[in-house]
C-alpha cells in the first residue's frame, strides 16, 4: 500500500492481503528486513478493489473499488461507510480521521464526516474543472484542495459551502536559467513566474532579487545587470556592487530601462508567448509563441519588430557573438540562421543556415568544454572520469539541463528549486 509513516525511530506501512492487513516495521537502514508489528483482519472481500488507504493513528481502511469506496475500522472488524454507487478516483483522509474525501469519475468531490454510527454525507463538492481531481485535506480537516493541470482549488469543509478560491499555480511550467559570461552569477526564474533571482555562483548567495510585475519569459544577466523580458517589454535592472549586502529587491521602479514591443504588444497575449532569449550584447530579443510558428527579432532600445522567420523550434538562443539565432526543434534537431542587416536599406533579415551547421557556441543543454552525459547517465568530465550519477528526475529530457563552463544547472517544472553544480575532478 501507498501508505507509509514514521514510528519513533522506525518507518511503518501496511501491506493489505484479501483477508488481513499487516503492519510491517523497519528501521532507516537498506540492510534490516522489515517485522511484523500487527496483524488485522479484513472485516469484508476485497474482490475488485483499485486503490486502499490506511490511516494509521486510527486503524481505518478505505478502499475504493467499482463498487464505490469502503472504509473500515480494521481493528474492530467494523464497516464505517459503504458510498455504494460512487465511483471514486482518489481519497484522502484529515488526520484525525473526522473527514474522508473522495474524488469521482464525474468530477464531484464527496466528503463525509464522522459521526456515532459511522460516516456521513457531508458535502458535495463540483470543482470548476475539466475532469476529475483528486482532493486532499489538510491535517485538521478544516480545508480541501482539488488540484488540475494548472488549477488549484480551495475549500472549506464548514458549512455552508462558500465559492472556491481559484488559484493558478503553473506548476508544469518549466525554469530559465542564464549563465553570466564570466561565470560569477546566474539568474533564475520560472517561466510565467513574477519573480527572477541572480545568484553569487562562488558564494551561493542571492545577489539580487527581482519582482518583474508580468511573466517571465526570458532573462539574461552579466557583471553588471540583469535583463527581464515578459509579457510585450524588456525590462533592465543595475546589479548592486558585491560588496553591498545580499538579497537585495527591486521592482519595476528600481529599472534603469523599460521597453514596450510594438508588434508584440498589440497582436499577442501573455498566454501565446513561450520562450524568449537575450542576445549577449542585449540589443536583441528572440521571441518564440505557443501557438503560432514565428520566432521574432525585437530590437531592445526601440522595441521594433526586426525580422521573423517560420519555425517548429520551441527554445531560441543566440550564438555568443550575437550573430545567429537558433531554435531547439523536436527531438534533437536545431535550426539557425544569420541575423543580417542590409546595409542600403537597413531592413534586418533572417537567412537560414544549412542542415549540417552547428552552432558556434554550442548549444545551452549541452557542454562546450567536454562534459557529456553517457547512456547509463554519468556526468564524465573531458578526461572520461565520472562526477555525478544524474537523479531519475533530470534523466528524460536533454532540455532539463543547462551548461555554462564548470556549472551544471538542473531543471524541473515540478520541482520548488533549480540544482546548481559546480562540477571538479
Amino acid at each position: 500500500m501507498a501508505s507509509i509513516w514514521t514510528h519513533g525511530e522506525c518507518i511503518r506501512f501496511a501491506a493489505i492481503g484479501s483477508e488481513s492487513i499487516t503492519i510491517w516495521e523497519v528501521g532507516f537502514t537498506s540492510t534490516d528486513a522489515p517485522t511484523e508489528v500487527e496483524h488485522l483482519p479484513v472485516p469484508r472481500d476485497l474482490g475488485g478493489l483499485w486503490r486502499a488507504l490506511f490511516l494509521p493513528t486510527l486503524s481505518r481502511l478505505a478502499s475504493d473499488s467499482e463498487a464505490g469506496v469502503l472504509v473500515w475500522d480494521a481493528r474492530n472488524s467494523k464497516l464505517l461507510l459503504d458510498t455504494g454507487h460512487i465511483r471514486p478516483m482518489g481519497m484522502s483522509f484529515s488526520s484525525d480521521g473526522r473527514f474522508i474525501a473522495c474524488g469521482t469519475v464525474g468530477k464531484e468531490i464527496y466528503i463525509w464526516k464522522e459521526s456515532h454510527d459511522g460516516y456521513i454525507l457531508h458535502k458535495q463538492l463540483i470543482p470548476t474543472l475539466l475532469e476529475y481531481s483528486r482532493p486532499f485535506i489538510s491535517p485538521d480537516g478544516e480545508s480541501i484542495v482539488t488540484v488540475h493541470n494548472s488549477m488549484v482549488q480551495l475549500w472549506s469543509t464548514a458549512d455552508p459551502t462558500p465559492s472556491p478560491s481559484v488559484v493558478p499555480t503553473h506548476r508544469n511550467d518549466d525554469f530559465i536559467l542564464e549563465f553570466s559570461p564570466d561565470e560569477i552569477l546566474a539568474a533564475v526564474g520560472r517561466v510565467y513566474g513574477n519573480t527572477a533571482t541572480v545568484f553569487d555562483l562562488e558564494s551561493g548567495d542571492p545577489r539580487l532579487i527581482v519582482d518583474a510585475g508580468m511573466g517571465v519569459l526570458g532573462l539574461r544577466v552579466t557583471e553588471c545587470a540583469v535583463v527581464v523580458v515578459g509579457e510585450g517589454r524588456v525590462v533592465t535592472w543595475n546589479l548592486p556592487a558585491r560588496n553591498h549586502s545580499f538579497s537585495a529587491r527591486v521592482n519595476i521602479d528600481g529599472s534603469v530601462r523599460a521597453t514596450t514591443f510594438d508588434y508584440l504588444a498589440s497582436h499577442l497575449t501573455r498566454l501565446l508567448l513561450q520562450n524568449a532569449s537575450i542576445s549577449p550584447s542585449i540589443d536583441r530579443v528572440a521571441v518564440k509563441g505557443c501557438g503560432y510558428d514565428d520566432l521574432d527579432i525585437y530590437d531592445v532600445s526601440t522595441g521594433v519588430r526586426l525580422a521573423g522567420t517560420a519555425t517548429l523550434g520551441s527554445m531560441p538562443w543566440f550564438t555568443p557573438d550575437g550573430r545567429e539565432v537558433w531554435c531547439m526543434g523536436i527531438g534533437r534537431n536545431v535550426e539557425g540562421w544569420t541575423i543580417v542587416k542590409d546595409s542600403e536599406s537597413g531592413v534586418t533579415k533572417l537567412e537560414p543556415l544549412g542542415p549540417t551547421t552547428y552552432p558556434s557556441g554550442g548549444i545551452p543543454c549541452r557542454s562546450s568544454r567536454g562534459y557529456r552525459v553517457t547512456d547509463d547517465w554519468w556526468v564524465v568530465s573531458p578526461s572520461g572520469k565520472r562526477l555525478l550519477w544524474l537523479p531519475h528526475d533530470w534523466r528524460l529530457h536533454e532540455t532539463s539541463r543547462r551548461w555554462r563552463g564548470r556549472f551544471l544547472g538542473l531543471l524541473h517544472s515540478e520541482f520548488p528549486d533549480v540544482v546548481i553544480l559546480e562540477l571538479d575532478e
